[in-house]
């Protein structure tokens, strides 16, 4: 989320109380806050929402960390039932991915993002996983979305920055 917007900034501060109040639960494994689940779904402008990208990215990073633990995967199966119950508050592609990712079903270049962050890559590795998911699904992305106002150059330029320091 980008607050370009009085509009856009109340939506990017309700996004993170809701994403707080979950990532706080999740660390302890505490009683899952279904009200923040059901609050990010459908959350912010755009074909996916703000608040929907960010639960397909929590759920496939949780599901990487779950191991054998019982407790973990319990959480995480309660968590993957409170967004499907809240699915239908956004829109159908966008609930599509959300039931693909609560069934550990991503783009694969998102799972080994999300399986090199689990697995304590570096830095620099995690930012070349990165770039290279964006390569790969760069005819995936739309570019210049005046809905989102992202595009592609957009994209790549943040990337750069965060990998050099310079946005040049």
């Amino acid at each position: 989320l980008r607050p370009d917007d009085a509009g856009q900034s109340a939506v990017a501060r309700r996004m993170g109380v809701l994403v707080r109040e979950l990532v706080d639960a999740a660390r302890q494994f505490d009683p899952l806050p279904a009200a923040a689940v059901a609050g990010l779904v459908g959350l912010g402008p755009g074909l996916t929402p703000d608040g929907d990208d960010f639960l397909v990215g929590f759920l496939t990073g949780l599901r990487c960390t779950t191991g054998g633990n019982e407790v973990r995967s319990k959480w995480l199966s309660d968590l993957r039932k409170a967004v499907m119950r809240s699915s239908r508050r956004t829109n159908d592609i966008s609930r599509t991915y959300l039931y693909h990712a609560s069934r550990g079903q991503v783009a694969g270049s998102l799972s080994a993002l999300a399986g090199a962050i689990a697995g304590g890559e570096t830095p620099d590795r995690l930012l070349l996983i990165a770039e290279e998911a964006i390569t790969e699904n760069a005819d995936k992305i739309l570019v210049g979305d005046p809905v989102e106002g992202t595009c592609w150059s957009d994209m790549t330029s943040r990337l750069k920055f965060i990998k050099t320091g310079s946005s040049t």
